[in-house]
């Protein structure tokens, strides 16, 4: 956005292009096919929804440190309040969206790639210090794929005076200092879900 002035001050919407109908998602801990990605004092910050065609539909409701929404995306048609907004990226191939809030307290970003399977293997063993082992039973579990389809997402949000960091692998809650990283799953409904101030899996 602050790359392009001409953006008229209010909202903007279009559609973001996201279709796989199989996914790990990596926000802390590594999840393959969760239902949510995070929820906030039960409300889905971000999730999925499958279609009928069976491809997943991102749904992701971002609000600013003083609950307002910054960006909400329903079935991938996002809505975006612009004068609320320091910047707004998102790809014309649904690769890569960040959000920065105009106060800069929130700025989360989310990547797609597609991991040739002996990469995320490396990326796993080397940069989240998993146990060959466990990346080579949790590979099986999700059917020995010759590549990964991976979401990650970094960044900074904050609920109810609260702070979520997260970085490769780690996700932490600043003010208790609760953290979570570098786990498996497979078919979790949340990878990570705050309630009461404190971080949970599933």
């Amino acid at each position: 956005m602050k790359k392009q002035p001409f953006v008229k001050q209010g909202q903007i919407s279009s559609e973001y292009a996201f279709l796989r109908q199989t996914a790990v998602c990596v926000m802390g801990n590594v999840v393959y096919n969760p239902r949510n990605v995070l929820t906030i004092e039960d409300e889905r910050a971000i999730g999925f929804r499958r279609d009928e065609q069976g491809f997943y539909r991102l749904n992701l409701l971002i609000r600013g440190a003083d609950g307002q929404p910054l960006i909400e995306i329903e079935d991938d048609f996002w809505t975006a309040e612009t004068t609320r907004l320091y910047d707004l990226i998102c790809s014309a191939r649904g690769k890569d969206l960040r959000i920065v809030s105009q106060d800069k307290n929130t700025d989360l970003a989310m990547h797609f790639h597609d991991y040739p399977q002996e990469e995320f293997r490396s990326l796993l063993v080397e940069r989240a210090r998993i146990g060959p082992d466990d990346v080579g039973r949790f590979l099986r579990e999700i059917g020995d794929p010759a590549t990964v389809p991976v979401w990650t997402f970094l960044g900074v949000i904050p609920f109810n005076n609260q702070v979520l960091a997260i970085t490769d692998f780690k996700a932490e809650e600043t003010t208790r200092h609760n953290s979570i990283e570098s786990s498996l799953f497979v078919n979790l409904p949340s990878v990570l879900s705050f309630h009461g101030g404190m971080i949970d899996i599933g």
